[in-house]
């Protein structure tokens, strides 16, 4: 561990977004309350942005940033924690604390060979967690976990865990509730002695709630609210806020039935929970532009043509997530089609990761061998994308397919440019290009 604590890390922003000084910034806010007279009091930091922007990516940042300015005097151990895979875990209390266990056993083995306090101290503090977490784990899932002999847990926990054993063999469930949120009490009290002994802090990095569905989301959001008081510990939560709403909407959906206000909404939701609320800076263009050039040559092993830059820049959202999905499927398509004009795969994949309802209209148009394709339509509406809502009720010419397209386009979340893909099929006169691509994979398929 370095004890230079003024020195950045140059690899903690890989992409190059800037965000190294958000990364600094939320660092030494952190380091500065967990070694703060009112470290009694956790830390809950929510990072809000748009899913698939860069949320893991900043965490990553953190956690690297974390581990560089460690020295012997402050040592805070950062415990990236993926909440989407444990969705269906019924007791989310055992992968967290694996997750815990596992980084601290790593930070101990990396300091084994040093001869420093920053050794002595990693190692009591994880056998400290090693003797009071896993008999609580033990009891819930029975098993012995890595061979572990687990042995002198404390006489609460011991008591604790034969309570719930014993009501869970009566099946009342209140008694069981009552027994396991002792038990939980005894976890925040392990976690904290083993911060406020041995002067080693816990920084939980809690990642992909938003992935979960939105019955689940809610759900691991509460039970995540019964470690964010523990003391000497922070938190710093990603999630998207537009996927909570939703998530709240779900919830509450007979209220929305009944014409009726839902009680809460996110931002009053997180509010409960957040300590410091932190929105996600958006992407400069040029950062995304190099990007999208560091990324396509590492993909495609070469540079990116002008016109696909352009064309990906002005149409794809400034979204790392999506960036990369539009240049791996173009980069697929290319090597399936060797020698086709990349522009007019580009615009297919765009088609089908943006436009899945036109892309299936598309492709049954040209199943049914029809001349008239939607596409053509579609491409005539250019006018119709900027005011959509009075296309869809007053243009009695279009079509219900294109109607079906557009109110799709309107509802999804992705902020595609729709316009600007137009633009470049019809001002690069491609549309021939594309139905006779289509056209012409079908009749190899069909040959």
């Amino acid at each position: 561990m370095s004890a230079d604590t003024n020195q950045s890390p140059v690899t903690q922003d890989k992409y190059n977004f800037g965000f190294d000084s958000y990364i600094d910034s939320l660092e030494t806010v952190i380091r500065k309350h967990l070694y703060s007279d009112n470290s009694t009091k956790s830390l809950v930091i929510g990072l809000h942005a748009q899913w698939g922007s860069g949320k893991t990516h900043l965490l990553e940042g953190i956690e690297q940033c974390v581990n560089h300015k460690n020295s012997e005097e402050s040592i805070v151990i950062p415990v990236i924690f993926n909440a989407w895979r444990f969705e269906k875990e019924e007791h989310l209390i055992i992968p967290l604390l694996k997750s815990l266990y596992w980084k601290l056993d790593q930070k101990a083995q990396e300091e084994a060979q040093k001869s420093n306090k920053v050794k002595d101290t990693l190692k009591n503090t994880f056998e400290l967690v090693k003797l009071s977490f896993f008999p609580i784990i033990q009891s819930i899932e029975k098993i012995k976990f890595l061979g572990l002999e687990l042995n002198n847990p404390t006489k609460e926990i011991r008591q604790n865990i034969k309570k719930y054993e014993e009501n869970r063999e009566k099946n009342k469930f209140k008694q069981q509730k009552l027994s396991y949120e002792s038990i939980y009490f005894d976890i925040v009290n392990q976690i904290s002695e083993a911060a406020q002994k041995n002067g080693v802090k816990f920084l939980f990095l809690i990642d992909d709630i938003d992935r979960c569905l939105p019955e689940n989301s809610l759900r691991m959001l509460e039970t995540m609210k019964l470690f964010l008081d523990i003391p000497h510990c922070a938190f710093v939560m990603a999630i998207d806020k537009e996927v909570l709403e939703l998530a709240i909407k779900h919830r509450y959906k007979e209220y929305i039935k009944e014409g009726q206000s839902i009680p809460i909404t996110a931002s009053e939701y997180m509010e409960k929970i957040v300590t410091l609320p932190f929105s996600f800076p958006t992407i400069k263009q040029e950062d995304m532009k190099q990007f999208i050039k560091n990324k396509y040559k590492t993909i495609r092993d070469k540079d990116i043509p002008n016109d696909i830059l352009e064309a990906i820049q002005e149409c794809v959202p400034l979204n790392p997530r999506k960036m990369i999905r539009t240049l791996e499927l173009l980069n697929l398509k290319s090597i399936l089609h060797s020698g086709e004009d990349e522009r007019v795969l580009l615009i297919i994949a765009l088609i089908e990761l943006f436009l899945p309802q036109l892309d299936r209209e598309i492709k049954r148009d040209i199943e049914q061998n029809k001349t008239d394709n939607i596409l053509k339509e579609f491409c005539n509406q250019n006018s119709c994308v900027e005011n959509i809502d009075e296309c869809l009720q007053n243009d009695n010419q279009m079509s219900q397919k294109l109607k079906k397209i557009l109110q799709e386009y309107k509802n999804s979340r992705n902020d595609f440019k729709l316009n600007k893909l137009i633009n470049i099929i019809v001002g690069d006169d491609l549309l021939q290009k594309i139905l006779s691509f289509l056209v012409g994979n079908k009749n190899a398929r069909e040959n």
